[in-house]
C-alpha cells in the first residue's frame, strides 16, 4: 500500500467514526454497558487537525458516548449519529460550508459509506474495510489499521503546523530578562553592585 497523498486545498475531514477511529469492536461492561477503545494517535490526529484550521465532521450508523467525548474535547459541532442515509448528511455539510469537491475527503469502512465514498473526489478507506469498499474508484487505503493510528495516518498527510506554546513560558522570559533589568538598575540608581546582588539573593531565596 502507498502512501496517502491529499491535497493543500482539503479543508475539512468528513469521517466514519466506528471502524475508522475505532477498531470496530464493541466491549461488553458487567453491567452490560457497550465501550469502544480509542487510540492516542488517532485522537493526536484531531488535535493536529483543529489546532491546524481544519475541521472535522463525524457521520455516524451508530450512537455511541465516544463520538460525543470527542465532539466536546475538540469542539466539533458537525456530528451525526444514527445515520441510515449518509449522503444526504454529507451533500447538507457541503452546501452549509461552501465546500468543493477539492476541500473535503470522506473516510468510511463500510457498504453504509459507499455513496459518501464514491460521491466523493478525495476517499479514503482502512485495511479492514470490506471489499465493496476497498473496490471503490481511486480510493486509497491507509497503512494503519482503524483504531490503530489510521486517522492520525490521514491527518499527518495534510500540511500540518504544530504550534505549541511553553507552559512556563512567562518564567523563562523573567529569567533571561533579569539579568539586563539588574544591570539597569545598577547604572540608573547607581546602586553599589554588592548590595544589588545580595537584594537579589535575598529575594530570591526569600521565593524559594
Amino acid at each position: 500500500m502507498s502512501k496517502i497523498k491529499l491535497p493543500k486545498s482539503i479543508k475539512m475531514v468528513v469521517t466514519d467514526f466506528d471502524g475508522v477511529i475505532t477498531d470496530n469492536c464493541v466491549y461488553i461492561n458487567e453491567d452490560f454497558s457497550m465501550s469502544r477503545k480509542l487510540n492516542f494517535k488517532d485522537i493526536m490526529g484531531f488535535f493536529l487537525l483543529k489546532r491546524n484550521g481544519i475541521d472535522i465532521s463525524i457521520i455516524s450508523g451508530e450512537k455511541n458516548s465516544a463520538i460525543e467525548t470527542m465532539a466536546q474535547k475538540f469542539q466539533i459541532t458537525e456530528i451525526h449519529q444514527n445515520i441510515r442515509i449518509k449522503i444526504d448528511v454529507l451533500k447538507d455539510i457541503l452546501k452549509k460550508y461552501n465546500l468543493s469537491q477539492e476541500e473535503y475527503v470522506y473516510i468510511g469502512d463500510d457498504v453504509n459509506d459507499l455513496e459518501c465514498l464514491n460521491f466523493a473526489k478525495y476517499k479514503i478507506t482502512v485495511p479492514h474495510a470490506v471489499e465493496k469498499v476497498k473496490n471503490v474508484d481511486k480510493i486509497q487505503i491507509t497503512q494503519s489499521e482503524a483504531g490503530n493510528g489510521a486517522f492520525r495516518e490521514v491527518a499527518d498527510c495534510l500540511p500540518l503546523f504544530i504550534h505549541i506554546e511553553p507552559p512556563y513560558i512567562g518564567v523563562v522570559i523573567w529569567m533571561l530578562g533579569f539579568p539586563f533589568f539588574l544591570c539597569f538598575l545598577i547604572r540608573f540608581f547607581q546602586f553599589p553592585t554588592s548590595s544589588m546582588y545580595s537584594l537579589a539573593a535575598f529575594r530570591f531565596s526569600k521565593n524559594l
